[in-house]
């Protein structure tokens, strides 16, 4: 698989996949120099190894014993670690495997309680685990009728999103 094959897998994949067995930095291959190597990885995302795979993108890496090498989109690339001249070429199917082993972050929210002179508690959809951004606009009056409320949400948030994208969630918030 060269460089521009794998960058265009890549990006059609989810880039919030996590992956169990993965790649990352980018080197001279050991194996043949002109080639581009990458070495396995635990538990990392698409997003990361496509930034690894652009960051190699018309670089220059010096060779195991010398030389200066440009990788470019017509590279092979090879899963090995630096140094090593053993490994497996990056092949359409490993990829796929790898791919197939990914899952997606478990998105989370939290529950708050709302501002005001009464007692109120609404939610808000994490960011940060990939969540839609989504918070309530109204508000229930107890925790546990709210935590429902968001129990509901993550189920929409989580089957709605297409993969691939970080496009929020429209519509209604679970209730």
């Amino acid at each position: 698989m060269t460089l521009d094959d794998l960058l265009t897998a890549l990006g059609h994949a989810d880039q919030a996949l996590i992956l169990p067995n993965g790649f990352n930095n980018p080197h001279s291959y050991r194996g043949y120099y002109d080639e581009l190597a990458f070495e396995p990885a635990e538990n990392i995302s698409v997003a990361d190894m496509a930034a690894d795979g652009w960051a190699a993108m018309d670089e220059t890496f010096e060779g195991y014993k010398g030389g200066q090498y440009t990788m470019t989109g017509d590279t092979a690339c090879w899963l090995a670690y630096e140094g090593s001249s053993g490994g497996e070429e990056i092949t359409t199917e490993l990829l796929a495997r790898l791919l197939a082993a990914g899952a997606r972050p478990t998105v989370t929210g939290v529950v708050f309680q709302a501002p005001g002179n009464h007692v109120h508690f609404g939610y808000r959809c994490s960011t940060e685990t990939g969540g839609c951004g989504y918070e309530s606009p109204f508000y229930v009056r107890t925790e546990a009728a709210a935590q429902e409320s968001l129990d509901a949400h993550l189920t929409t948030c989580r089957t709605a999103r297409p993969a691939g994208t970080e496009q929020p969630v429209t519509g209604t918030s679970g209730h």
